[in-house]
Parts: C-alpha cells; sequence; structure tokens
C-alpha cells in the first residue's frame, strides 16, 4: 500500500506532506494517563511518517489544566526528549494558538519574549 501512495505522490508531483495529531492529545494534562497516551500516539506517528518524503508533523500544544503554564511547558519538554530520537527526518511543528487560544503554546511567545503569536522574538 505505501508503494502505491509513494507513486501516486509522484506522478501527482505531491509538496511536502504535513500530517496532524488529533486535538484530542494533550501531552502537558495533568492527568497522568492522558500525557503518556499523548508520548505514544505521538511516537507512533512519528515513526509512520519516517516513511515518506518531506516528514512534517504537527501537533497542539495543549492545556495543562490548573499546573500553570509552565508546568505545560516542562511536560511538553519532557514528552518531546522522550520521543524524538537523533537520526529522525521527521520534522515536528509545535501548534502554538489551537482553539481558542488558551493553550500553553501562546505561553512560549511570551517566554522567548514577544507576546504576539506567529512572530518569534529577536
Amino acid at each position: 500500500m505505501l508503494r502505491c501512495f509513494l507513486k501516486i505522490m509522484e506522478e501527482n508531483h505531491f509538496g511536502k506532506l504535513v500530517a496532524h495529531a488529533p486535538y484530542t492529545l494533550n501531552p502537558c494534562s495533568a492527568d497522568p494517563h492522558l500525557r503518556e497516551f499523548a508520548r505514544e500516539t505521538l511516537r507512533d506517528d512519528l515513526h509512520r511518517m519516517e516513511y515518506l518524503p518531506g516528514k512534517l508533523l504537527q501537533f497542539s500544544s495543549g492545556q495543562p489544566w490548573g499546573q500553570g503554564a509552565e508546568t505545560g511547558i516542562q511536560e511538553i519538554a519532557e514528552a518531546l526528549n522522550e520521543i524524538l530520537w537523533p537520526e529522525q527526518q521527521t520534522t515536528v511543528l509545535l501548534e502554538t494558538m489551537a482553539g481558542k487560544g488558551s493553550e500553553v503554546g501562546r505561553e512560549l511567545f511570551r517566554a522567548a519574549g514577544d507576546s504576539r503569536p506567529g512572530r518569534a522574538a529577536g
């Protein structure tokens, strides 16, 4: 099946593929079972993406629900440190402003010294 898909991509001049992890994943959840589910799912998706050309995997930062943004950011960092590996070719994209904008991702801009979404500090 993968060979057929790759052939279709080549014949139709597909660009890079961007896969988006389900919004239901919450890698910074206060519930350890939900955090572990997010890690397992992201890890599995990353391994699947390695078979495709132009690998991009995007995921939502999630909501720390009562833990605070700093704890949420720490949980996300720990998840990424656990699931990424040196030889990985898939680029991971962190969505910072999903949903209503209350997710922990918006705090990453503040940590970088810029509160405007979509603009890197410096």
